[in-house]
């Protein structure tokens, strides 16, 4: 009677050893195989270089950000005339720093336009803001690994001030896709020759 009670012991144990063997090595290939996907993920960084100047680069200004430009180009030319306007290029510059290539990508971009004190008080002119998509399909490989891309989003130096900021969806080449990033999501550029302390002789 002991010898079999201590069997049926010994094999309920062996049972539970068993199941405790199998849970953490099935546990231990998970966060193996974690760690290799996470090894082998892409991984992108978003800078706003201060210079204007890039020897790659993909002009992805959008025709409604074009139009918006144009309006305040007017409003610029009829309220505050005679003040440089210089382009003032909004790039981003995207790298690739993980471990696999990107394959695409689709930048959402928000624009606040900022009329300043000037435009505002005396003119009567309201900020307002515009909202779109830059989709980026080279239809080959964006960005390998340690590739840095440029793309041009605005021409801001008709505006008073203007902000802006993005969110970033991209792809690699295992057809995963991301939403997170590294580095700026906002930047704004100003215009403080459009925000003159007084009215203008000429006017």
């Amino acid at each position: 009677m002991l010898i079999e009670e201590w069997q049926i012991t010994l094999a309920a144990a062996s049972t539970i050893l068993w199941g405790v063997y199998v849970f953490f090595t099935i546990r231990t290939f998970k966060e193996i195989k974690a760690q290799t996907d996470l090894q082998r993920e892409a991984l992108l960084v978003v800078q706003v270089p201060q210079d204007t100047q890039s020897e790659c680069y993909i002009d992805k200004e959008h025709s409604s950000f074009k139009a918006l430009r144009e309006k305040w180009r007017g409003i610029v030319r009829d309220n505050v005339p005679n003040v440089a306007t210089p382009e003032n290029i909004v790039f981003l510059r995207l790298t690739n720093r993980g471990k696999c290539d990107i394959l695409s990508c689709c930048i959402t971009i928000e624009a606040v336009v900022d009329p300043l004190t000037y435009l505002s008080t005396t003119r009567n002119i309201e900020g307002e803001s515009l909202k779109w998509e830059v989709p980026i399909d080279t239809g080959s490989t964006m960005l390998p690994e340690d590739f840095t891309q440029d793309i041009i989003i605005a021409r801001a130096g008709v505006f008073p001030k203007i902000a802006f900021k993005w969110n970033i969806e991209y792809t690699d080449i295992r057809g995963k896709t991301y939403s997170r990033f590294v580095g700026k999501s906002t930047t704004e550029v100003s215009n403080h020759m459009l925000n003159p302390r007084e009215i203008p002789v000429n006017q």
